[in-house]
């Protein structure tokens, strides 16, 4: 099969691919961003606000393993375009049902459509790409992430101050229904393919396939994904939790106003921006060894929520230090687990589904998390929270380590 290895064009699909992730990414925090005046309004409570968070990750988790799957089968045109379109029309309908009790409803089909965006994307990496090309597209997109995460804060911040809570869910709304229409548009001008037969080749179709798919699936356990399971679902809880719980956390503890405390929350993201790179960095001191390298970032960051738990909420520099260097090193893990390890099964036709799969697992954490840390906060505080997450982060560090010398199949 051959692959794009014109400078000229890779670039382009970068840059395209790029500029999709990060709109799909001012749809996905909107309502942490929005929380903390919709509870001053009266919308939600604290513990509402958790099951809603909840409500999303768990939808964005089964939508990865569902989406994975389609995801080796469908076109990754269609996937991505609808995922965005769909985000777009959820995001639209938060202000209008914020008085109703679809509220959860609403935001789970959001999660939904977020999911349908990530692993056809990969799956376009590995196809179209060299491997080199592709494990730099692997990292470098996490760029899209910290951009999109810092615009989604920015613009929350300043549609807060400037229209109100029902802002934050508006404008994004727009940029993502524009974002699904330019996808559709552009997408095979810069891949290349004019018509869908390429991806038909290179997908599962038909029903023996569909069966083969799934049992494909289960036994990819015999290539370490068993093992890969609970710190999937480990970095999960902390990864996604604390984007969605930080505004709320500084807010809480240092009385602050919910646009600054955005605010504040904005300047993470590119703390997090190096997660990634020291992700590629501590894999290549290791020798390519995911689970050692996965291990020594959840080490890492089980240390940084003891040292948050004891001293770091005195101050609020310390706590903001704290916590992005924490989200961090689980982008790192995020990077290695949903990026660069389904690379590896390329030649098994399944690397939408194995990505979807550690996905999945790693936001059904972040729905767990999401609904246990609210009620742990109001119980006990967000010092004992933490050490929560610390415990269950060294859990998953030995867990990685017991598969460290796990060898992948191709």
């Amino acid at each position: 099969m051959s692959k794009i290895t014109d400078a000229s064009r890779v670039r382009a699909l970068f840059f395209f691919c790029w500029t999709a992730y990060f709109c799909s990414y001012l749809g996905r925090l909107n309502f942490s961003s929005a929380t903390l005046d919709m509870v001053n309004a009266g919308l939600v409570t604290t513990a509402a606000a958790g099951l809603i968070n909840t409500a999303y990750f768990t939808a964005y988790g089964i939508g990865s393993f569902v989406n994975g799957l389609a995801g080796d089968r469908l076109s990754p045109k269609t996937m991505i375009a609808a995922g965005l379109g769909l985000s777009g029309a959820a995001n639209a309908l938060m202000p209008i049902v914020a008085h109703t009790d679809f509220l959860s409803l609403v935001w789970a089909v959001n999660g939904w459509a977020q999911a349908m965006v990530w692993a056809p994307m990969l799956r376009m990496f590995a196809l179209l790409l060299t491997d080199r090309d592709k494990i730099s597209f692997s990292v470098d997109i996490v760029s899209s992430q910290v951009g999109g995460t810092l615009a989604s804060l920015l613009l929350a911040a300043a549609a807060s101050w400037l229209i109100g809570w029902e802002g934050v869910f508006a404008v994004p709304a727009v940029i993502l229904l524009a974002a699904a229409a330019g996808w559709l548009f552009f997408f095979e001008r810069l891949t290349g393919f004019q018509t869908p037969d390429f991806w038909k080749a290179t997908s599962m179709s038909g029903t023996s396939n569909i069966k083969k798919m799934f049992s494909q699936v289960l036994l990819l356990s015999g290539c370490g994904i068993a093992l890969l399971a609970w710190p999937a679902f480990v970095h999960g809880t902390l990864k996604d939790g604390l984007s969605a719980w930080t505004p709320t956390i500084l807010g809480e503890s240092f009385g602050l106003t919910a646009s600054f405390a955005l605010l504040v929350t904005a300047v993470l993201p590119i703390i997090n921006f190096f997660g990634a790179y020291l992700a590629k960095a501590v894999l290549s001191l290791v020798k390519e060894n995911v689970f050692v390298a996965t291990a020594l970032l959840l080490s890492a960051a089980a240390l940084d929520l003891v040292i948050l738990s004891l001293w770091g909420m005195n101050s609020l520099f310390a706590a903001a230090f704290l916590i992005a260097f924490a989200a961090a090193l689980t982008m790192g893990v995020n990077t290695l687990l949903v990026s660069i390890y389904p690379l590896r099964f390329e030649g098994r036709g399944t690397v939408s589904s194995v990505s979807g799969l550690l996905n999945a697992l790693g936001y059904l954490g972040a729905a767990a998390s999401t609904a246990a840390s609210g009620a742990s906060a109001l119980i006990w505080g967000w010092e004992p929270t933490f050490l929560i997450w610390a415990g269950l982060t060294a859990t998953a560090t030995v867990v990685c380590l017991l598969g460290r010398t796990r060898k992948p199949k191709q």
